[in-house]
């Protein structure tokens, strides 16, 4: 989402996020060199409006500290979603780029069943197990020990 945000800069652009089911003997991702295998996907779908990536960066994006923005960015963003979703074979991704706009889908492998609205309780969610909390933002932190620990956990 970050690059989406720089990549419109202070020009008037839009950002989109969007979600589709996705089923078919073979899906047409719309990204060259991401086949899907016959069965029943998710898609999720970031993209911008921005002035896309060039022909020459494009192959480049997903590795781990190239960068085009300066000596401040580190080149992870990219180089590390396409790391989990390349671990995993449930995951498929990719990014297309037509000169005006970009847009990142990663399709995840769906189950074909309905599950139940459950009825539990406020009780269940309680426990007394340590939870590791990592994030890069104080406030994140401070929220996330704030409410686990009203459900008896540590943090």
């Amino acid at each position: 989402m970050e690059n989406a945000v720089e990549a419109i800069g202070g020009e008037t652009g839009q950002i989109f996020v969007q979600t589709r089911n996705v089923e078919s003997g073979r899906a047409d991702t719309g990204i060259r060199n991401v086949h899907l295998a016959a069965g029943a996907y998710v898609c999720i779908e970031i993209g911008d409006s921005g002035p896309g990536i060039k022909t020459d960066v494009l192959p480049r994006i997903f590795e781990p500290f190239f960068t085009t923005k300066g000596a401040s960015h580190r080149g992870l963003g990219l180089a590390l979603v396409y790391g989990i979703v390349d671990e995993s074979r449930r995951w498929r991704g990719g990014v297309q780029s037509a000169g005006r706009g970009t847009s990142v889908r990663v399709y995840l492998q769906a189950e074909k069943q309905f599950i139940p609205e459950s009825s539990g309780t406020d009780e269940d969610l309680h426990g007394t197990e340590t939870i590791l909390v990592v994030d890069d933002e104080s406030l994140m932190l401070t929220m996330a020990e704030t409410i686990l620990s009203e459900y008896g956990y540590a943090c």
